[in-house]
């Protein structure tokens, strides 16, 4: 049922996901030359460009893969909970969610890594994607418990 609190999870998990595209996830640079880069956009300077208009180099590549996996996942998550009336099918295309989340966490370390510059670090929408694991493993357990739940009460019938 849609009601119950995986739903809850799954879509806390979705929105922290969305959010990690509209919040800072890392900046860096040397002196007064700084990039603060989000998930739409890229601030050089002072000054906001979206990342299909800036030039097409590797980071500018890996970026997009991001932004193309949060949007795979985000819609992903969206369609497991419609999944609920085969339980087993929904927690294993949860976990495959959960999978896709761990590429985007490893994309974004490997996008901080290309940062130019010494002082380069990770920001607040870094542990967007970090909370949307959390949830989409808090709502996974609550599917397998929900299972154990009709299975025990198959028993007693």
């Amino acid at each position: 049922m849609i009601q119950r609190i995986q739903t809850v999870f799954l879509i806390l998990a979705i929105a922290c996901n969305v959010a990690s595209l509209f919040l800072p996830l890392w900046s860096g640079g040397i002196g007064d030359m700084t990039e603060t880069v989000q998930g739409l956009s890229v601030e050089h300077q002072g000054q906001r460009v979206l990342f299909m208009e800036h030039d097409a180099t590797s980071k500018t590549i890996a970026h997009t893969g991001y932004v193309a996996l949060v949007a795979l996942s985000s819609i992903w998550l969206l369609l497991v909970i419609f999944q609920y009336s085969n339980r087993v099918r929904q927690v294993t295309r949860t976990y495959l969610g959960m999978l896709m989340i761990c590429l985007e966490i490893l994309a974004l370390v490997w996008l901080t890594m290309q940062a130019q510059g010494a002082e380069a670090g990770p920001e607040v929408g870094g542990l967007a994607p970090i909370l949307a694991l959390v949830f989409a493993w808090l709502a996974a357990r609550a599917i397998n418990k929900d299972e154990a739940l009709v299975k025990s009460a198959d028993r007693f019938r």
